[in-house]
């Protein structure tokens, strides 16, 4: 959805591939997304990990990426 969106304003949409760890992804998703910040007045950084967590239908593994994602992003 959000590249559909994206691409009918006329943003760049860079995709990143989900790696095996969704903390060391979020953080190098953040940190790809920052470097070209001046040249940008919007980035958005998004992560499925959380969504396929949740369809896994394990509260454990949601728990799991849900605290790799804040120590990404606080990091």
């Amino acid at each position: 959805m959000y590249h559909g969106i994206g691409r009918a304003l006329g943003m760049d949409i860079p995709k990143d591939g989900d790696a095996e760890n969704p903390g060391e992804n979020l953080a190098h998703c953040i940190r790809e997304g920052l470097a070209p910040i001046h040249e940008y007045d919007f980035i958005h950084v998004n992560t499925k990990a959380p969504y396929a967590a949740a369809h896994a239908k394990n509260p454990c593994l949601k728990q799991s990426v849900i605290e790799a994602l804040d120590g990404a992003s606080a990091g």
